[in-house]
């Protein structure tokens, strides 16, 4: 597809006008900056140029997002990228949230481009001290919001039930004969028994979701490389990549954005702080009936539940370095905290 057929400034004039972003004026040219093919979806950088009389005054760098056509699922996590733009974010603040965005008639999304101010942290890389705390405060705002709604799984999300989560884990094990035997070496004979306990087990930091206690709607894969730091501080961090929003305890984004990806030793310094800064924000957000300990076994319970994602990266192709980077961390911090206990 050539880039004349992606979109026009006529098209994106009608776009911006339906939408109630541009009141008056037009677009007036759209160049192409560059296309990247994600796992999922095409994003397409663009600029844009403006008349005069063109009000308000909206973004010159623009990014395009459409899922690619090639992959079985890249339609149905685009249309739930979809409807958290158009349903949830704009109960957000931004920051976190992007300063603007907007979906097409074609369900395709149109988001601000800020590379020019900010930029993702270089995988493994962990986030500096300051980043951190920015990443777990911007996850408290947005916990701290469907904290325990009632619309939890009735008109926001979908339910969990004992069986939607035994048959969702009994997928993931599954795959772990196969999972084992490639692993090889990288697998250790008491890391292979560790694992078919867990998935052997009553399975009761998964079927925890059953209980409506501190369930809210998380982002779903809050990695430190989905989140846009500022070039120059001080400056807003933003949260991008929302199509794996669901609902969830809001100790599970904690545990995935540090226990499933950071090494054991900046685990092991950064954990505590992070989650009793974290705490402090809930609380100062409002939220009651939730002591410490609650907290920290919530967590513990996602520390278990991260043992999915080494077999699910795998199944889908990811990287090997990835799996196996991951695969580390989630086996060390399974093993510092004792997450046996929680079984």
């Amino acid at each position: 597809m050539n880039f004349p057929d992606l979109i026009s400034p006529a098209e994106l004039t009608d776009i911006f006008h339906t939408a109630g972003a541009l009141e008056r004026g037009a677009v007036t040219n759209v160049s192409l900056d560059k296309q990247v093919d994600t796992i999922v979806s095409t994003l397409t950088f663009l600029n844009a140029t403006y008349s005069p009389d063109a009000s308000p005054v909206l973004p010159e760098r623009l990014v395009l997002k459409r899922p690619l056509a090639s992959v079985s699922d890249a339609t149905k996590i685009s249309r739930s990228e979809l409807a958290f733009y158009s349903q949830l974010a704009p109960q957000l603040p931004s920051p976190p949230i992007l300063p603007f965005y907007l979906t097409t008639p074609d369900r395709s999304l149109i988001l601000q481009d800020l590379r020019t101010s900010h930029t993702n942290q270089v995988w493994p890389l962990p986030p500096s001290d300051s980043q951190c705390v920015k990443v777990v405060e911007s996850l408290a705002l947005v916990h701290a919001r469907w904290w325990e709604d009632t619309a939890l799984g009735v008109t926001l999300g979908s339910p969990h039930t004992s069986e939607s989560l035994t048959t969702m884990v009994s997928g993931v094990a599954a795959l772990l004969p196969p999972f084992c035997d490639f692993a090889g070496d990288a697998l250790s004979a008491p890391e292979r028994k560790l694992l078919e306990q867990v998935f052997g087990s009553r399975l009761r930091p998964w079927l925890r979701l059953t209980e409506p206690k501190a369930l809210t709607v998380i982002h779903g894969d809050a990695h430190s490389w989905n989140f846009l730091f500022p070039r120059q501080e001080p400056g807003a961090v933003y949260l991008i990549d929302w199509q794996l929003w669901h609902v969830d305890v809001g100790a599970r984004e904690l545990a995935f954005l540090m226990a499933a990806h950071w090494d054991r030793e900046y685990l092991r310094a950064k954990e505590v702080p992070l989650l009793q800064d974290y705490y402090g924000k809930l609380l100062a957000s409002g939220i009651e009936n939730y002591s410490w300990d609650d907290l920290w076994l919530d967590y513990r319970f996602g520390v278990v539940r991260n043992l999915t994602i080494p077999l699910l990266f795998w199944n889908r192709g990811v990287p090997a370095n990835r799996w196996q980077h991951c695969l580390r961390c989630v086996l060390a911090a399974y093993d510092d905290l004792r997450c046996d206990e929680v079984l």
